[in-house]
């Protein structure tokens, strides 16, 4: 292992991909599909939600060394921090709107001291993960640009920036549908009023948000050295080259764990939060999700269009026909 810690950071909106991604990086020798680490603390450690392999996440015997390693290196207190002030800062200075401020800075000692505290706890938790499970490469999946910028200046991390990105008329369609949260999956016990389903916005909600997220995850890219972007259709119709792309940029020549017709199978993994759909193990069929191209309402699908229009041919869709 290198002195530097490698570091995936899956970046982009919500439904584009990200968690089937990170499960196929997961199967690959020397990586570690963390899930999306910015709710570490919130959903892992406070709310003790459940890891990947459905255990709460600080009972995971990964987790549970991550943590220790962790506190056993006094981390936050070292940081002047605790979980609550980290979540103050995560409300405060990471929203997508902070991405382009946050861009600007100039290495971490440029930061506010708590941003700086914040960042240093970032690089200390890739840093304990890959110690805690022998993994080169670390995949975090929280999406957020905001979070994403803050690693360009970590200490002994090498940041790799994946910009997924997914047709947002699908992406619109997918909120529209029904899909269990985390209490309701692999027949987890609910908790008191909290059986809800996933919230699903309204219907400018969601284009204007793949908008921004996706500007902002533009942002970050053209100030890495190391980034690709990939887009959800070519992931599921062609995922060897797209895995092989995203290898080639960690330096790594490692067998796929693809069979001949595409398929994979997903073994349980260690995700610490995300879309329901990281339980998913077994075999999978890698295929298009195309529902949304014969049962989107005209209403939505014209609206997704128009407002998400500025950057649908940048991303290489079309506006009247799905390329």
């Amino acid at each position: 292992m290198g002195s530097k810690v490698k570091v995936i950071y899956l970046v982009g909106g919500t439904r584009s991909g990200t968690t089937l991604l990170a499960n196929i990086l997961n199967e690959l020798e020397g990586f570690f599909a963390a899930g999306e680490l910015f709710y570490l603390w919130e959903r892992g450690v406070r709310e003790k939600r459940p890891c990947g392999c459905g255990v709460p996440v600080p009972d995971c015997p990964i987790w549970r060394t991550v943590l220790a390693d962790l506190d056993g290196d006094r981390t936050l207190e070292r940081r002047g921090m605790d979980v609550e002030s980290v979540l103050a800062v995560q409300a405060d200075c990471l929203r997508v709107r902070h991405t382009w401020r946050l861009c600007r800075h100039r290495g971490r000692s440029s930061l506010p001291p708590r941003l700086e505290a914040y960042a240093l706890i970032m690089a200390d938790t890739y840093r304990a993960i890959s110690r805690s499970t022998g993994a080169h490469t670390i995949v975090d999946s929280s999406k957020r640009p905001s979070t994403a910028a803050l690693l360009l200046g970590l200490p002994d991390i090498e940041p790799i920036f994946i910009h997924v990105v997914r047709d947002p008329r699908a992406v619109a369609y997918s909120w529209k549908r029904k899909k269990k949260s985390w209490e309701q999956t692999k027949d987890f016990t609910a908790r008191a009023g909290t059986t809800r389903k996933v919230s699903r916005s309204g219907p400018l909600d969601v284009p204007l948000e793949w908008l921004v997220w996706n500007m902002a995850s533009e942002s970050v890219l053209k100030r890495s050295a190391s980034s690709l972007r990939v887009r959800y259709e070519d992931l599921v119709s062609r995922p060897e080259e797209v895995t092989s792309s995203i290898l080639r940029l960690t330096g790594h020549e490692l067998p796929l764990p693809f069979a001949h017709d595409g398929a994979i199978t997903l073994h349980p993994n260690h995700t610490v939060s995300g879309n329901p759909n990281r339980f998913e193990t077994g075999l999978v069929q890698l295929m298009p999700d195309i529902e949304w191209e014969t049962n989107q309402s005209l209403r939505d699908r014209a609206l997704s269009t128009i407002v998400a229009g500025p950057l649908l041919r940048h991303f290489g869709y079309k506006f009247l026909k799905r390329s």
